[in-house]
Parts: structure tokens; C-alpha cells; sequence
């Protein structure tokens, strides 16, 4: 019986164990609980509303979507922030980004400064009446984590060219302790179902 009622603003919600994650991008929040800290039919508003163990917040004064995706596996937790704004070659684009959580001591931490973000920033071009590059390709709407590879979704994402957002699949590698980029498939115009006719950018081990 999973222990979860009048849960407001509830974006996404995982569950690991012992744990329940409720992201609340709105309130750019993911709080996290301990389920064998709740009672059946728990309230998670009001007086005797339910108190988070964790609360993880965006560092961000802009609107970021913060907990726009979740996925949590084994001791890591990956936060999507699908309007994220990060800097790049001198300006800031608000591309998205996944910020990286590890389980220590209890506690989860962002340790290492460790956020994955689009490679290939620099092809994007800017819309000066912003003051900034505005690439938009939603970096962070969806996360996945299996084994030593995170696989992150930017479904407006552009071509190769930069002509098109046809959206992307952006795969990232643990190594020792850091997440790099290893590989990204576009879609292709021409794609019916056959690998063959997806464009692939990098290199797959």
C-alpha cells in the first residue's frame, strides 16, 4: 500500500524503497519522504500534513520548472529542470539541465557540482530582444538511469543543422565520478522504425 493522499502540485512522483519523491515544479521543489515515516492515507497538506525528511530546492531566482522529471536508481537521483538556464561561450540559455543526487550518509546531496547538460550548445543562435540565447529544446523533460548510463530527453532539440526541432536523446556515461556525454540520436524524417535511419552524433561504447 503505497501511503499517498491529497498530494497537491504533484508533477512527478517516484518511488525507491524506502523512499517518495514528489516533484512540485511550480513551487521549484522536490520533497522527499521516507515511507516508513508515513501512516496509511497520510495527509501531505494542512496541520497534520506529512513533513518531508529532504527538501531540495532550485538555486535559481527564474522560473525553471525545477522537478520537471524525476528518476531515482539505487543510491542516485536525477532532477530534471526542463527550462534551466545554463551558461555558455558568454551567454545564458535556457536549455534545461538534470541535476545529480547521491544518497550519503542518509542524506541526499548534490555532490560535486555534478549536472548533466546538452553537449552542442554552441550551434544554437540567440534572440537578442531576450538578452540572452534562448535554445528552449527542454533538456530535462524526462530521465532515465540504468547501470552506468543516464539517458536524458530534449524533445525540441535541434537538428544537426540547426534548421529543425525534431527533439533528441542525449546518453551520458558514469566514469568514476563523473557524467560525461557519449551519444546522442536525433530523429529523422525519414524514421519508420528502422535504427538505421536515426542520425547518430558522438561515439557509443
Amino acid at each position: 500500500e503505497i501511503p499517498v493522499a491529497n498530494c497537491t502540485r504533484a508533477h512527478e512522483v517516484e518511488i525507491n524503497g524506502d523512499w517518495l519523491f514528489i516533484g512540485n515544479p511550480i513551487a521549484a521543489k522536490v520533497l522527499i519522504y521516507s515511507l516508513s515515516d508515513l501512516a496509511p492515507n497520510q495527509n501531505f497538506k494542512g496541520p497534520n500534513g506529512a513533513t518531508p525528511k529532504t527538501i531540495l530546492e532550485s538555486t535559481s531566482s527564474e522560473p525553471e520548472w525545477f522537478g520537471s522529471s524525476l528518476h531515482c536508481s539505487g543510491t542516485h537521483l536525477f532532477v530534471g529542470v526542463e527550462d534551466g538556464r545554463v551558461f555558455n561561450s558568454g551567454e545564458w540559455l535556457s536549455c534545461g539541465y538534470v541535476n545529480v543526487y547521491e544518497l550519503v550518509s542518509d542524506t541526499w546531496t548534490h555532490t560535486h557540482n555534478r549536472q548533466l547538460t546538452p553537449w552542442d550548445l554552441s550551434g544554437y543562435q540567440g534572440d537578442s530582444s531576450y538578452g540572452t540565447e534562448e535554445a528552449d529544446i527542454k533538456f530535462g523533460s524526462s530521465v532515465f538511469h540504468k547501470g552506468d548510463y543516464v539517458v536524458v530527453g530534449a524533445p525540441f532539440a535541434y537538428t544537426t543543422d540547426y534548421d529543425r526541432k525534431e527533439g533528441a536523446i542525449y546518453i551520458f556515461k558514469l566514469t568514476t565520478t563523473s557524467w560525461n556525454y557519449v551519444y546522442k540520436i536525433e530523429y529523422n524524417e525519414n524514421f519508420v522504425g528502422n535504427l538505421d535511419d536515426i542520425n547518430e552524433v558522438g561515439s557509443f561504447e
